[in-house]
């Protein structure tokens, strides 16, 4: 059993948030320190884990809005598998959304995956599902302050947004190569169910440190 506490500095960003009747480009940073208490178990090929990072308080100065909310609470518990050249993973992922709004849904995430050793490759597939918060059209803030742009064109500009159902079910594959000195990872997710369609594709490159320090060594010996 290990049991371990780690603190994570965020710092979030807000960039060019909409204000209508302003032309100014507003970008704030607003730091935060988040503590996340976690416990970890292993017997055998089972392993298994939970934690949580901890609601914090921050205050966000926009110029033309000041915002006092909470991050909220999140909680995360997850369990993997492994016999011999396969491993079954997955875990589950809770945000206390409504502490942020009491119209907001609290936030749900699953996560479910796969994969195989075979050789220098390990081949990877996968399921996630993250839940709806919020939907519903809402009201652009705006500048109401002395020097607000009071030019025609501010007319035919839209006050208020539809923000879409942000239900998602994705289906991920991937595959990683090892070589001596590193690896090469590739990997696809797709959105098969959900208002919000996207396709996700990245590629990577891994080099090991000691290939480095390696040659350095044998240059000076």
């Amino acid at each position: 059993l290990s049991v371990g506490m780690a603190a994570h500095y965020q710092l979030h960003n807000f960039d060019d948030p909409i204000f209508l009747r302003t032309y100014d480009r507003v970008t704030k940073s607003t730091p935060a320190l988040r503590l996340q208490p976690g416990i970890l178990l292993q017997r055998g090929p089972v392993m298994a884990g939970v934690s949580a990072v901890l609601p914090t308080d921050i205050d966000v100065d926009l110029r033309y809005a000041r915002y006092d909310y909470t991050l909220p609470l999140e909680l995360s518990a997850g369990l993997s598998y492994t016999k011999g050249m396969y491993r079954l993973s997955g875990d589950f992922g809770y945000i206390n959304d409504s502490a942020v709004d009491d119209r907001f849904n609290d936030r749900y995430s699953l996560h479910m995956g796969a994969e195989k050793h075979s050789e220098n490759r390990i081949f990877r597939a996968g399921y996630m599902f993250r839940s709806n918060v919020w939907d519903g059209e809402i009201m652009l803030p705006e500048n109401t302050a002395a020097n607000a742009d009071s030019s025609m064109f501010w007319d035919d500009v839209p006050t208020s947004m539809l923000i879409k159902d942000g239900a998602q079910h994705f289906l991920t594959a991937g595959i990683t190569y090892l070589f001596k000195h590193g690896q090469i990872d590739a990997s696809i997710m797709h959105c098969i169910v959900g208002e919000n369609r996207q396709t996700q594709v990245n590629i990577g490159l891994g080099v090991k440190l000691s290939t480095f320090f390696a040659k350095e060594l044998a240059v000076k010996r």
